[in-house]
């Protein structure tokens, strides 16, 4: 019940695991309560799902989902999971997944 560990002081930092298909569902559970309300009280991580092993997303679809993260005023981003993060993306080359890090993380 992390909303509550907040709201007690036990927490100082979350990173919550928000794994949507679309950027339209992101958008909206990002700008939902309790998630909205309690990034003005401690920092909030947003934990984004990279797709399973046989079915990676994009590497553009990624940096989509991460553009909203930041749009939205979170803190930061993880990436779940490690079979397809960072360089393994489908059908992406490593120069494109190395140029897109490059910018949302400059």
């Amino acid at each position: 019940n992390w909303p509550e560990w907040v709201r007690q002081g036990w927490v100082d930092e979350v990173i919550v695991q928000v794994y949507r298909d679309t950027v339209d569902t992101l958008n909206h559970s990002l700008y939902s309560n309790p998630l909205a309300d309690l990034s003005r009280d401690i920092p909030v991580g947003i934990g984004l799902y990279t797709g399973p092993f046989s079915q990676a997303k994009s590497i553009s679809h990624i940096a989509e989902q991460v553009k909203a993260v930041k749009m939205a005023g979170f803190q930061g981003v993880a990436f779940f999971c490690w079979e397809t993060t960072l360089w393994i993306f489908r059908g992406s080359p490593m120069s494109t997944i190395q140029e897109t890090f490059r910018m949302l993380f400059p």
